[in-house]
């Protein structure tokens, strides 16, 4: 079979406005799923601890579809790639939200509650070295460790295209894939940036071959779903935590099925996605927030947290994005287009 890249020369920069809609709709996708993951916490799983074992693996790791999306669009993308631009760009609408949402959870883990699961020491650095290490770890907030690690992916791009640039290096690609075995997810970003590598440039893959990789993954749409499923009895039944190697591949086979899927559903995910996919970003951004908003009228309501279950779940993460998404909606009319400097749409 014949790869055929899928891009237009460099010297041929997209409009502003186009895209792809089954990434689009992808995105939607992979933030829902996040929300549902953080969603979990919600919940008293104590009656049923395998249940919730099975949910965690289920929906763990999630941000691997944001990094598999922003290989894709890093490559969509790269006829307009000008890498001061690029990095202006990023500093405006991913950087500066992320500090501005991160202020209150700095605020209230700095002076005003400690953080659970910090490293020993922690308590004994200044307000601002505090401050820092947050910032760099992402660990205020429990998604915000995605940030650091793409800014990182950000600053490495220079070298990501210039070893890109030939289609022929993507033949590395499975052995990239036996990075993640060596190096795990971790507090270090840079780090991350070799953890996340290979479902980065796999996104890069995609798009660079769709016109072959698209029909490809249309056709064994079931395939890719068996293994996928296959991978995860494995993953229950040989490791005891998330965010393995396993893991890993799991949901790198579950990103190839998604895509086939919503591939062969074309237009008919879009009204139910595609909202979601246009306000990801901020839903990203201020979910953690709306789902601790949750906790508390949970427990001031209940006196403690419910007892978990799927419906439970299921309605909770549904009422947490929409929570959020109307949150977002709320801020872009309050501010038009400078909400994209608070919450990056």
């Amino acid at each position: 079979m014949t790869l055929v890249p899928a891009v237009e020369p460099r010297v041929r920069p997209r409009p502003a406005g186009d895209r792809i809609a089954y990434v689009h709709d992808f995105r939607g996708l992979a933030v829902l799923f996040i929300v549902t993951t953080h969603t979990l916490s919600l919940f008293d799983w104590s009656a049923n601890p395998e249940l919730a074992r099975v949910l965690k693996y289920l929906v763990a790791n999630g941000t691997t579809f944001f990094l598999f999306i922003s290989g894709f669009l890093f490559e969509y993308l790269k006829g307009r790639y000008e890498v001061l631009d690029y990095w202006d760009k990023k500093l405006r609408f991913v950087v500066l939200p992320y500090l501005i949402v991160s202020a209150p959870a700095l605020v209230a883990f700095v002076f005003l509650a400690a953080r659970q699961g910090m490293p020993a020491g922690f308590e004994g650095l200044s307000d601002w070295q505090q401050m820092g290490y947050f910032l760099i770890t992402g660990k205020h907030l429990a998604p915000f460790w995605f940030i650091p690690t793409i800014v990182s992916f950000y600053l490495v791009s220079p070298l990501i295209l210039h070893a890109t640039r030939d289609d022929r290096a993507f033949w590395a690609l499975p052995l990239l894939f036996v990075l993640p075995a060596f190096v795990g997810r971790s507090d270090n970003p840079l780090l991350n940036v070799v953890h996340f590598l290979p479902v980065w440039a796999l996104g890069m893959l995609m798009c660079r071959f769709r016109q072959t990789a698209e029909p490809l993954l249309k056709r064994h749409l079931w395939q890719l779903l068996a293994l996928s499923v296959a991978l995860g009895i494995a993953e229950l039944a040989f490791t005891r935590g998330t965010h393995t190697y396993l893991d890993y591949l799991q949901k790198t086979v579950l990103i190839l099925f998604l895509v086939a899927a919503l591939l062969r559903l074309g237009s008919r995910a879009t009204p139910w996605l595609g909202w979601a996919g246009t306000l990801s970003f901020g839903i990203f951004f201020v979910h953690s927030y709306v789902i601790t908003a949750f906790k508390f009228a949970f427990e001031y309501g209940f006196g403690q947290l419910p007892g978990g279950g799927v419906p439970q779940l299921l309605l909770a993460a549904a009422a947490a994005a929409l929570a959020s998404a109307l949150l977002v909606k709320a801020v872009i009319r309050l501010l038009g287009r400078r909400s994209r400097y608070v919450i990056g749409v």
